[in-house]
This record gives structure tokens, C-alpha cells and sequence, in this order.
């Protein structure tokens, strides 16, 4: 969520320090976001705040989106406990 509305997006990396979401959506750096991810197992709450933005140049916007990296301030313990699963804790 930011600034009082959801936004949507695709997690295309993550760790147990951060994730980066493909997004059409600016989010400047520094903007604290309450995330909520999805997947097959559950859903998970989580805080975090905005590291850096990627933006795709504009004759490129059809074929690359953009997005930003997020640091992960507030990790649930269901959500750790799938990344350890998975290998990526």
C-alpha cells in the first residue's frame, strides 16, 4: 500500500533481506510499504522500505518494466520459515 492505495505488482526476486517488484508504479526511495504476498502456501504481511528504483527508458516500457528493490524491515515468521524452505534464507 502507498499513500492510502493498493498498488499491484510481480516479486521477481527475493531474499530474506529483500525483494524486487515489477511494477508500473513509481515508488520514490525511501517510502516505507506494507506488502502483502501472495503465493499457493498463504499470504504474508510484510514492512519494508523502498532501496532503489529501476526505470525502464521509454521507447522500452511495452517489453521491460520498471520497479524498485525493497529492504524487508518487518518479516513474519511464516513468511522466514518459507524462504528457508526455499533455500533463500
Amino acid at each position: 500500500m502507498h499513500e492510502g492505495q493498493k498498488r499491484a505488482g510481480i516479486v521477481t526476486d527475493v531474499s530474506a533481506r529483500g525483494l524486487f517488484i515489477e511494477t508500473a508504479h513509481r515508488i520514490p526511495p525511501g517510502t516505507e510499504l506494507r506488502l502483502l504476498l501472495r503465493d499457493p502456501q498463504g499470504a504474508y504481511d510484510i514492512v519494508g522500505r523502498v532501496k532503489r528504483e529501476k526505470r525502464s527508458h521509454r521507447s522500452a516500457r511495452q517489453v521491460l518494466s520498471g520497479g524498485f528493490g525493497v529492504r524487508l524491515d518487518v518479516v513474519p515468521e511464516p513468511f522466514f520459515r518459507l524462504l528457508l524452505e526455499l533455500g533463500l534464507g
